[in-house]
């Protein structure tokens, strides 16, 4: 009898997962600081944006992320032993009609060389982070974030995921670092 009871209990939990799979750049992407995308962005849509491009969701929520720059960690940085590092700038472009919470992107994954690229926590070095933040971006407003990732100490293929919201489309950009 239990067995059957964790096999429904596995089955329900695989189901509930499935659901809850967050569509990948279901948005628009177009060169950064707006205006209207060329035909040559149009054909490049269902490409990933990369460094200095603009991603935005159907809300009119906009992301440009920055090309990553290389900074040296703070002797109480953590992770710890960190072979190389980068920062980048996330703007954030509120083209809705409503306030928008930060806080969600401030929380964004990465990976490199497809490997998990741990965030950078340094409160004292080169190194910027964003660690939580949070603030409301007004309508027609923007904010800059920075965020810091550990890296190889070979260039590679670096990936930042935003979401903007718990259920919302991930904006995924892709690029060398």
């Amino acid at each position: 009898m239990h067995v059957r009871t964790f096999i429904a209990a596995t089955a329900a939990v695989l189901v509930l997962a499935g659901c809850t799979a967050q569509p990948v750049n279901t948005g628009s992407v177009s060169p950064a600081s707006g205006g209207a995308p060329s035909s040559a962005a149009a054909a490049d849509a269902k490409k990933p944006p990369t460094w200095g491009e603009r991603y935005t969701w159907p809300n009119g929520v906009a992301i440009e992320v920055s090309k990553p720059a290389a900074c040296k960690p703070g002797q109480y940085a953590q992770p710890q032993n960190i072979e190389r590092a980068v920062t980048l700038q996330v703007t954030v472009v509120n083209g809705s009609d409503k306030p928008f919470n930060v806080a969600l992107l401030s929380t964004a994954q990465a990976q490199f060389a497809g490997a998990h690229a741990d965030a950078v926590f340094d409160s004292n070095g080169k190194c910027k982070d964003s660690a939580l933040e949070s603030g409301t971006v007004l309508p027609g407003k923007t904010m800059k974030l920075n965020m810091s990732f550990a890296v190889g100490k070979d260039p590679g293929e670096l990936q930042i995921e935003l979401q903007p919201d718990f259920i919302g489309d991930k904006a995924v950009f892709v690029g060398q670092a």
